[in-house]
């Protein structure tokens, strides 16, 4: 597993875990990589993520991960509840994950971004107590 179990709390969550789950781990992955539960919540991520979102500056824990990442159709609703989200690849791949438990490996998904363009990023998945680990290449 990417991510551990807290040893602290044994999985039950505490101040120094996010849902349970010992994110230290995030940190020593190479990969941008967030912790995100069933709403596309981030509980927790790494410094790589900040830095391709360009948000060093500030905690990206309780930001739902198209809106964190510039998704153009979080610009009118909430991630995950707009229309077009039902056919999202990324939150399908959270969600298989998160259900399942299936970890996912190095799967592209086609991104949308706020400022028109696409990109084709390569995702795995690894589900982490009730949330998910997202690992992100551009």
């Amino acid at each position: 597993m990417i991510g551990g179990i807290c040893e602290s709390c044994n999985g039950q969550s505490c101040s120094t875990c996010a849902n349970g789950v010992d994110v230290s781990t995030l940190e020593s992955l190479e990969t941008p990589a967030a912790l995100v539960d069933s709403d596309l919540k981030i509980l927790s991520s790494n410094r790589q993520l900040g830095r391709i979102v360009e948000t060093l500056s500030r905690d990206l824990s309780g930001t739902r991960i198209g809106e964190a990442m510039g998704c153009a159709h979080a610009l009118d609703h909430p991630c995950g509840e707009a229309d077009a989200c039902d056919q999202c690849s990324l939150k399908r791949l959270v969600e298989v994950t998160r259900i399942s438990g299936e970890k996912m490996r190095e799967l592209p998904v086609i991104f949308l971004h706020k400022n028109g363009f696409s990109e084709i990023w390569v995702c795995t998945t690894e589900r982490a107590g009730n949330a998910v680990i997202l690992s992100i290449w551009k």
